[in-house]
This record gives structure tokens, C-alpha cells and sequence, in this order.
């Protein structure tokens, strides 16, 4: 029997991050970091804030029973309504804006998106060491990720990104590495990955169209994109994988929401009488019965439009093409005088990220693809892919849509510094101005009282 503990878990510890090619020190810092960032006065306030409103009623109702209605898939609140169930959550809280938490529940409730949101750093550092990252530049990437206000902020609250942000990239780093180790799991789990990032948010589908179109490009490289057996392995990975795995959470759903709730008006009359107490139920003989599918094809159908109809200008909300220079951030609480919450990003990574990404494609255009290399080329493809098409969403959109396309950008800030012939003094430079758009943006991520000017635009108002 191995001893367990002492040098020999140690040793054991080191030898596996050693087969993973990613070392041990950097990961142990930058889970440091991260928890430190994530965790620090997690409770407070420990009132409602923001959208912890619509998510906090929605992991209740899963108690309840009563239905509910949401224009993103169940999932996230799935997950959410557990980890409340494993602390012995009951649902006589009600959720409404600025209400006190009972207890301990806003360190608890929010301890899950900032443990995940922890993550993060750790699998951005895996994926770029798998794009062929220096160590040390791969460990800048992380840092970085790590100590930005916005992908902080948004991992302090009841909130999706989190979740949508770790499986998207677990899904990348799982494919690289697979792609290049020729692992027997092949596209698998990044199949399965993904397919969790698209049943957390539909945005979610950015990864996997990525991962689909690295594959093929692979494939096609090798000359195998016409092979039948791997088109076969690319449709049940990438195709039939994912798509149960959206679809096991809406069953779920549907199995613990059977009373009526406020979701029932969304929904056909048919689709209502399944629903015990809803004004419907009593003509359930006089209606069509709906199975499993049809409810599904109902509910994504009525997501898709509520999307849609989701155009009213709200005081916080920013164009697509403003998110890049972050010229809209969201305000998210109001405590005392000097004490505000925003979601608001580190400007000197996302201006130097801006930058990085707007340099990078100019060089592109003038030098073409090839220039760029297989790393370069897939990064600016993720942020791409991550980016653009919101172009053609109507629906009123916010900062925060921009948050996996800021992770690439941060990347390929990296990637760039990694190049410049100064490369050693730029990244130092970097590193310090993040440390410093920290400390300086610290009260308004994490809402403590400050007297300073914190506003350098006067969209950030």
C-alpha cells in the first residue's frame, strides 16, 4: 500500500502535473489568486444584487415545484438549485432586490459561481501552455484573467457567466490537448464540454462551432475530412454528444416543475394543462397531450422569441462594438454614499487587449493568414467567433456578452507581447499596470467605500 500523504503525495502530485505538461507552481499562484479575488468579502453586501433576483427565484422554484420561465436553458439553475439542496436550502427566502440574505446564504449561494469562476485563470494558463505558450507568458494570461474587475465581478454573484466561461474553455483546452496527445477519448469531452457551455447560455455555441471548425480543418489537412469513419466520430462527438446533453436538463426540468407558476403565461394552453393548479389543468381531456418532445420544441421555440422580443433600451445596456473599449459598464448596487458595485472591466487589459487584437488583424491583413501562425490564427478565430455575430442580434445586449471574446483577447494580448522585440519589458508592464487597474477599480468591484474619482469616462456613470 502506497503512503498516502508526505513526500511520496507530494512527489505523485508533481508527477501528474508533469504529464499534463503544466507544472505545479504556476497553477498553485494562480489558484491563489484566483480565490483571493473571487472570495474576498464574498458577503457582502448580503443583500440581493441584480440579477440574483430572477436567478435566486429560479433555484427556488425548483423547490417548489411552481414553473418558471426563462429565455436561457435550465442548466445553470439546475446546478445552482444542487449546490442550494447540499447546504440544506428551503425556499421560504423570497428573492426581490435589496433584500437581506438570511444567514450565511449570500456567502454561500455565491461561493459556487466564484469557486468556478476561480477555475478559470487555471484552464486559460492548461490552454495556452497547449497552444505552445512560454510558461511564464502562460502564467501572464492567467494572472490576467485572474485580477480583471469584470470576469471578478461577474463570478461574485448568483450569475451563468461562470459556468458558460469555464465549460467553453475547459472544451477548447480539452480538444487542443486531445488533438495533439491523439487521446483515446478524442473529441469526447470536448464534445461534452461544449454541449454543457450551450445548455448554460446559447452563446455557448461559439466553442462548439469553434471546436467543429478546428476539427475539419484538421481532418482536412490529413486528408481524412472525406474518410466515413471520421465524419461519423465528428457527428456523434460534436453533434450527437452535445445534443443530449442540452437535452437531459430540460427533461429534468420538466420532471421537478409540475405546479403552475409565473412561467405558465409563456406557455400554450396545452403545455399548461400538464402543469397541476394552472387554469388549464381541469381541460387537460379537451387539449392535446404533450410528451417529452413536444414540451422541449415548445419551450426552446418560446425561448427563441422571447429573445427576440427583448428590445427595450435599458439605462445600462451598450452596442456590440462599444465592448472592446468598454464604454458602458453596468451598474449593479448602491450601498452607501461612496459605496458602488459595477461591472467594470481592468482598462489597462481590456484597452491593451483592444489593442493587441486590432494589431494583430492589421499585421493579418497586410501579411496574410499564414503570418499568423496555427496559434495566432486560432485565437483571433475564437475572439472572432465570439464577438461578430452579435452584429445581427437585435435583442438589447450588455457588457457581458463580451466576456469569452475577452478571453481570447487577453491571449492574444500575450501572444503579441511574447513577439515584440522588447518582449521582457512589455510584459513586465503589463503586469504591473493590471496589478495597478486593480487596486485602483477594487471599490467598485467589490463595493467598499472610496472617495476617489473613479469615473475616467463619462459613460462609466
Amino acid at each position: 500500500m502506497k503512503k498516502i500523504g508526505g513526500n511520496v503525495g507530494l512527489k505523485e502530485t508533481r508527477e501528474h502535473f508533469r504529464r499534463l505538461n503544466i507544472g505545479a507552481g504556476w497553477p498553485l499562484v494562480l489558484l491563489t489568486v484566483g480565490l483571493a479575488t473571487r472570495f474576498w468579502g464574498l458577503g457582502t453586501p448580503a443583500t440581493v444584487v441584480f440579477d440574483e433576483v430572477h436567478f435566486g427565484r429560479y433555484l427556488s422554484s425548483y423547490f417548489t415545484g411552481n414553473y418558471y420561465f426563462d429565455v436561457h436553458p435550465p442548466l445553470g439553475k439546475l446546478i445552482y438549485a444542487g449546490w442550494a439542496y447540499l447546504w440544506g436550502f428551503t425556499p421560504a427566502f423570497i428573492f426581490e432586490l435589496s433584500a437581506p440574505y438570511n444567514g450565511t446564504w449570500a456567502l454561500i449561494l455565491r461561493g459556487l459561481p466564484a469557486f468556478i469562476g476561480a477555475m478559470l485563470p487555471l484552464i486559460v494558463y492548461a490552454f495556452a501552455l497547449d497552444l505552445g505558450y512560454r510558461r511564464k507568458m502562460a502564467a501572464l494570461a492567467g494572472f490576467l484573467i485572474a485580477i480583471d474587475g469584470a470576469l471578478i465581478g461577474i463570478s461574485r454573484l448568483i450569475l451563468l457567466d461562470p459556468f458558460l466561461l469555464l465549460f467553453g474553455f475547459a472544451a477548447l483546452w480539452s480538444y487542443r490537448r486531445g488533438s495533439k496527445t491523439g487521446a483515446a477519448w478524442g473529441l469526447f469531452i470536448p464534445g461534452a464540454l461544449a454541449g454543457l457551455a450551450f445548455s448554460i447560455k446559447w452563446t455557448g455555441l461559439s466553442f462548439l462551432g469553434l471546436i467543429t471548425l478546428l476539427e475539419i480543418a484538421r481532418l482536412w489537412g490529413l486528408g481524412w475530412a472525406f474518410r466515413p469513419i471520421s465524419m461519423i466520430k465528428v457527428i456523434v462527438a460534436l453533434g450527437v454528444v452535445p445534443a443530449l446533453i442540452y437535452t437531459l436538463p430540460f427533461w429534468i426540468h420538466f420532471a421537478l416543475l409540475t405546479h403552475s407558476g409565473p412561467g405558465d403565461d409563456f406557455m400554450t394552453p396545452a403545455f399548461q394543462a400538464t402543469l397541476a393548479g394552472s387554469h388549464y389543468a381541469l381541460d387537460r381531456e379537451a387539449l392535446p397531450s404533450l410528451n417529452f418532445w413536444k414540451k422541449f420544441l415548445e419551450i426552446n421555440q418560446e425561448m427563441f422569441r422571447a429573445n427576440a422580443r427583448m428590445t427595450t433600451g435599458h439605462p445600462y445596456s451598450s452596442a456590440w462594438y462599444t465592448w472592446p473599449f468598454m464604454l458602458r459598464p453596468i451598474f449593479m448596487w448602491q450601498g452607501g454614499p461612496l459605496e458602488r458595485i459595477s461591472l467594470i472591466g481592468n482598462p489597462f487589459i481590456w484597452w491593451g487587449s483592444t489593442i493587441a487584437v486590432l494589431t494583430i488583424f492589421q499585421a493579418t491583413l497586410w501579411l496574410r493568414l499564414r503570418s499568423l501562425g496555427t496559434t495566432g490564427r486560432i485565437l483571433m478565430l475564437g475572439w472572432l467567433m465570439n464577438f461578430l455575430p452579435f452584429m445581427g442580434i437585435g435583442r438589447v445586449m450588455f457588457i457581458y456578452h463580451y466576456l469569452s471574446a475577452l478571453v481570447f483577447a487577453i491571449l492574444l494580448l500575450v501572444y503579441l507581447a511574447d513577439r515584440l522585440p522588447a518582449s521582457r519589458r512589455f510584459t513586465l508592464g503589463i503586469g504591473i499596470l493590471g496589478i495597478g487597474g486593480f487596486g485602483y477599480f477594487a471599490p467598485w468591484v467589490y463595493g467598499f467605500p472610496s472617495s476617489r474619482p473613479m469615473a475616467w469616462l463619462s459613460s462609466w456613470i
